[in-house]
């Protein structure tokens, strides 16, 4: 049995993760494609006390001591839930992973250090950036109608973009998936990230402009999911 593929999906708050997550879960549903689609923070244990933090319906912790939750979520939920889906060979979609707490608990702690409490986390097989500008995030929380959570200020959500920036490049030319020139598709790309090989993380990654309108993100989406997940 071929082993399933993990795809995560990127970005600051308001780039329109959980909704192209979703729907591209939906398609390959509808397409007979096994997927299960999951998120982290994780509905297990850990995950729920990292929500609960979060959205301020506890006291917010130490800002390590809350990025070793993340790391723990992780494993948790990489043990659990992820790699039985995989080893039996359903995709799993995940809603932010791993590259989710370099950006943001590197804000206020040494990235080293971050890296290295996650270095038990796997790379994805696919890492789907979706960039927005932080005015753009903005706009589209301030849409919800909900509280803002502890990373959803100005200030924090501008550092954020300028660190996925500088991960993973702000075009999507920038990747190891690269728009065809002829704008027919994707490609293959160069090599590893600059701003993430001192942190010993060597992702496979495409960026997609999170502006656009949400049918015109997932399509793009799904044809990068194509070339990973067809049969054969």
């Amino acid at each position: 049995m071929a082993r399933g593929r993990l795809i995560a999906l990127e970005g600051i708050d308001g780039a329109g993760t959980t909704t192209q997550a979703r729907m591209l879960s939906d398609w390959m549903r509808a397409e007979g494609l096994p997927v299960q689609l999951t998120c982290e923070p994780s509905g297990g244990p850990l995950g729920q006390l990292i929500r609960q933090v979060l959205t301020h319906r506890t006291r917010v912790v130490d800002r390590a001591a809350l990025a070793l939750l993340f790391a723990g979520d992780r494993v948790d939920h990489l043990q659990s839930e992820v790699e039985p889906q995989l080893s039996q060979g359903v995709h799993v979609i995940t809603d932010r992973y791993v590259y989710s707490s370099l950006a943001y608990q590197s804000l206020d702690l040494e990235p080293g250090w971050v890296a290295e409490i996650n270095r038990l986390a796997p790379e994805p097989d696919l890492t789907l950036y979706l960039r927005v500008d932080p005015e753009v995030g903005a706009a589209r929380r301030a849409g919800r109608g909900s509280a803002a959570e502890v990373f959803e200020t100005t200030g924090e959500q501008c550092r954020i973009a300028a660190t996925y920036d500088a991960f993973f490049g702000s075009k999507p030319d920038a990747g190891s998936w690269r728009t065809d020139p002829d704008g027919s598709g994707w490609i293959r790309g160069g090599g590893p990230s600059p701003g993430l090989a001192t942190l010993g993380r060597r992702p496979t990654w495409a960026v997609v402009d999170g502006s656009h309108g949400v049918e015109a993100i997932h399509n793009q989406l799904r044809k990068l999911v194509q070339k990973i997940c067809a049969p054969g």
